[in-house]
């Protein structure tokens, strides 16, 4: 399938994303630097899997790409207005509560991209 590469990006760059964002807590304010990096995962998202169509999907696995795909894409506008209220946080229990939902929402992002990985 070759929609394998962009969701391998994808992933990648929600792994490190992610990643950034639990080094961050132990040292300063993980919101700042998930922030900071949101707009080149945000351009990723935009570029590599929202371009996809399922003109090269198994003719098995069709359906279940596109219910797949639907999900990793109603996920990321969720996350895209999470890190908007994030941003416009200004209490640190807000932040917190912001910062968990949005690496709730990231792991299932990865998830998903895993599920269509194994496709």
């Amino acid at each position: 399938m070759l929609h394998k590469t962009p969701y391998q990006e994808f992933m990648t760059l929600l792994n490190q994303w992610q990643k950034s964002f639990v080094d961050a807590k132990t040292t300063s304010d993980p919101s700042s630097e998930m922030i900071q990096q949101f707009p080149k995962l945000q351009q990723c998202f935009e570029q590599e899997i929202m371009t996809l169509g399922d003109d090269n999907v198994d003719i098995e696995a069709v359906s279940l790409w596109r219910s797949l795909h639907t999900e990793i894409q109603r996920e990321f506008r969720l996350l895209s207005t999470d890190m908007l209220f994030l941003a416009s946080s200004r209490q640190t229990s807000t932040r917190e509560k912001r910062l968990k939902t949005i690496c709730d929402r990231s792991t299932k992002l990865i998830t998903y991209c895993q599920k269509i990985l194994d496709i």
